[in-house]
């Protein structure tokens, strides 16, 4: 059903759109247009932001909830991630992820990809429309403006607007008034009056089927991903294009200089006949794999390959290879991107990386030691948590791993499951880290009130306080725990030799320790000028209250 009220608002640079804030204009299509918009909730966060399109006709606003509901059914690293849909001041909109290397449109402004690049982003797309198929679901828009890339390489599909069910030729929305015939190649339309019939889709990327009437199919999208790919590797369009509308009912024009096997794949892609094509989206990604392995500078002549087996297993491999590359390479570009978030003091906007970084790829560690070290500042480190058993289970024999759970743990007050995981870290521990471990395991032997245990663990490593910053938390640690176990004479002379290096911002809460281990002897005068030292040092929080309430019972007002 039609948007009865129409477009509100046109949405220009500081709009407010729910909770996004719109930043500029990134381009339209057929029936939407997208912007570029912050989230306001999740600082650091980029969304793009798609709208109604505004026109004097204007499409149904249902486009857009249909597009919502077939992205969020098609779960696919390849194709583009929606956030939410809302009502904004122009409409309905629609939230995805904001894709910064722009679109292959763009790209092939600057002339071919180089032949490597074309096959992993083309591989990227074949794969998203593969799954899609699968899911029962025909694109009926493949074209270079939806294949958006990321900064790392990484290709998605988007625009399913006119999606539908192979079995159904209506997505169920209205479209735009599609042009007149005689219309030249365009690639934003979604509808053409071709034949003096309504035909969905953009007219210089649909199959010559349609134009008899035949319903798109998973191999309509197949003919227009063939156009796509030999512009990726060519820069050139396969048809003629004075020919305008109907330019895809002839036969196409394969660049000479194209490799043999790369020539195959398009002209079968490109046939016209739907039957001559692959017979499916998957068979075209296993030819792209073939195409990339014969590439690959470690490659095997498949012609010494005896089994054809064995020819399968390995081609299974690839696929698996060439998909972990390009996720690993997205996991270190999200990582990096929340290493520097973190650097200016965005924790949100690291979080959100990390988070996404882990799940491109969850067998990169140094993401896993990223989101322990994020955890360790954060009251509420449930997201961690999840993210770092997931980590323990691919990694365990990794000690930083699981001291990181361990640590999230019982900084959630899971001190049972904390104290197991910490327990594990510390038989795995090198010399670096042992110190770490001991002191947060001792830590949680102090909360689940076993401050004997503590004192042995950490007695029993005989920390120097002079050697290194993280024996001298250590031996603060111990006079914390000599103090809980009422030995305040060993507790001093710990936390003395504790606060002479631990670093500026650990000091008020070791003078706070200290002034309880003077009080406890009876040494009033020395206690009231550790507490006093500790306020004027900058005690803050627990430290603070602890401070003005030993001052309180030694000094009364």
């Amino acid at each position: 059903m039609a948007d009865a009220e129409g477009p509100r608002e046109t949405l220009t640079p500081g709009t407010r759109v729910a909770h996004f804030r719109v930043v500029r204009e990134l381009g339209r299509g057929g029936y939407g247009v997208v912007h570029l918009a912050e989230d306001l909730e999740i600082p650091g966060r980029v969304v793009a932001l798609k709208s109604v399109r505004p026109g004097p006709v204007m499409p149904d606003a249902e486009a857009l909830r249909h597009e919502a509901s077939v992205l969020a059914a098609l779960q696919h690293p390849n194709i583009l991630v929606v956030h939410e849909v809302g009502d904004g001041p122009s409409g309905i909109f629609l939230a995805a992820e904001y894709m910064p290397g722009g679109s292959v449109a763009e790209r092939l402004d600057r002339g071919p990809l180089e032949e490597n690049e074309a096959l992993v982003l083309a591989r990227d797309a074949a794969d998203a429309l593969a799954a899609a198929h699968e899911a029962g679901l025909v694109h009926r828009d493949f074209k270079p403006g939806n294949v958006l890339l990321a900064t790392d390489g990484l290709a998605k599909v988007a625009d399913f607007g006119i999606a539908t069910r192979e079995t159904s030729g209506d997505p169920g929305v209205t479209l735009p008034t599609p042009p007149t015939p005689g219309t030249p190649l365009d690639s934003t339309v979604t509808a053409a009056f071709i034949d003096g019939r309504l035909i969905v889709g953009t007219p210089a990327y649909m199959p010559p089927e349609i134009f008899s009437g035949v319903p798109w199919s998973a191999r309509g999208d197949q003919f227009s991903f063939g156009i796509v790919l030999h512009e990726m590797l060519t820069g050139e369009y396969p048809f003629d294009l004075r020919q305008g509308i109907v330019a895809t009912r002839l036969d196409p024009s394969i660049a000479s200089w194209l490799h043999a096997d790369l020539k195959r794949i398009v002209v079968r892609c490109l046939s016209r006949d739907p039957a001559a094509r692959f017979p499916d989206m998957r068979a075209v990604v296993a030819a792209l794999d073939d195409a990339l392995l014969k590439r690959s500078p470690e490659r095997r002549r498949t012609w010494r390959v005896a089994a054809a087996g064995v020819a399968v297993v390995a081609l299974l491999l690839l696929s698996w290879s060439a998909w972990r590359v390009v996720h690993q390479r997205r996991a270190r570009a999200l990582n990096e991107e929340g290493a520097a978030a973190l650097e200016r003091g965005d924790r949100d906007g690291a979080r959100a990386a990390f988070v996404a970084a882990h799940s491109a790829d969850p067998g990169n560690q140094v993401v896993c030691g990223n989101v322990g070290a994020l955890a360790g500042a954060e009251a509420s480190p449930a997201w961690a948590i999840t993210i770092l058993r997931d980590c323990a289970a691919t990694f365990p024999e990794a000690a930083f791993v699981r001291y990181n759970l361990g640590a999230a743990l019982v900084q959630s007050s899971e001190l049972a499951q904390g104290i197991a995981e910490l327990s594990d870290a510390l038989e795995l521990a090198d010399a670096g880290l042992r110190p770490l471990v001991v002191n947060e395991l001792a830590q949680a032997y102090r909360a689940t009130q076993r401050s004997a245990d503590a004192i042995r663990l950490i007695e029993a490593e005989r920390p120097d306080p002079s050697a290194s910053l993280e024996s001298a938390l250590l031996t603060r640690t111990l006079g914390l725990a000599l103090l809980d176990a009422g030995r305040p004479d060993e507790a001093g002379r710990a936390l003395r030799a504790a606060l002479a290096v631990v670093p500026p911002d650990e000091r008020p809460a070791t003078l706070v320790a200290l002034g309880r281990a003077l009080e406890a002897r009876g040494l009033t005068e020395d206690a009231v000028k550790s507490y006093s030292q500790a306020l004027v040092e900058g005690a803050t929080g627990d430290a603070a209250e602890d401070a003005r309430a030993g001052l309180a019972r030694i000094v009364p007002p």
